[in-house]
């Protein structure tokens, strides 16, 4: 007779209950243990997000798009954040390729051009929009003399730009929309900029 079974008095074993709970097993804890962690998808999909508007900002403005007004600052800010996110994902391997470079000279170059396109990038696309934050409500404004209208290809994107001069007779060159410079009447010589000091994006023309 098992240790688990009992006699009732007429020489039959009857088999023991076990009135313990049972413990629960990993299939029964619920859908918390076994479910995908939200957070860190729901990250990497942010990610990827800001990346993909950012990149299709890039380029519109590389078109002539998005590049006054409200567009231009949406545009802008979106860069800097592309940048960061950019600057971050590649640090890690940089900064393992350095560590893991045999020669002293070579870490120390490459730490030193590393160090140099960063701060190049970050300026022009994260120090100037940062900087520009106080003049969102009270923006500069300039009026130009002898105003004429241009246009730049560099690597097969088109820049358009306004020119004049200012009351110090400085010569000043900002970017702009395409469509603007299409309804721009060529006969108006003055024109009043408002803009943004540090990353001049251009605000509005009149």
């Amino acid at each position: 007779m098992g240790t688990d079974d009992f006699d009732d008095g007429y020489g039959y074993a009857s088999p023991h209950v076990d009135d313990r709970p049972a413990s629960p097993s990993e299939d029964d804890e619920g859908p918390i243990r076994g479910s995908r962690p939200v957070l860190p998808c729901l990250g990497c999909s942010v990610f990827v997000l800001l990346i993909v508007v950012g990149t299709f900002g890039i380029t519109l403005s590389s078109m002539g798009f998005f590049v006054m007004g409200t567009a231009g600052i949406v545009s802008m800010y979106l860069k800097a954040v592309c940048c960061c996110l950019i600057i971050a994902m590649l640090a890690v391997p940089v900064v393992g390729g350095i560590i893991a470079a045999d020669k002293l000279l070579t870490k120390l170059l490459a730490s030193v051009a590393a160090v140099a396109v960063t701060v190049l990038v970050a300026w022009i696309f994260v120090v100037n929009p940062i900087l520009d934050i106080p003049y969102l409500a009270s923006p500069s404004t300039v009026e130009l003399e002898d105003v004429s209208f241009g246009s730049e290809n560099v690597n097969d994107s088109v820049f358009f730009k306004i020119s004049g001069t200012d009351a110090e007779g400085r010569e000043l060159t900002f970017d702009i929309d395409r469509g603007f410079a299409d309804t721009w009447d060529p006969a108006d010589g003055d024109a009043i900029v408002t803009y943004l000091p540090h990353s001049e994006t251009v605000l509005s023309i009149e």
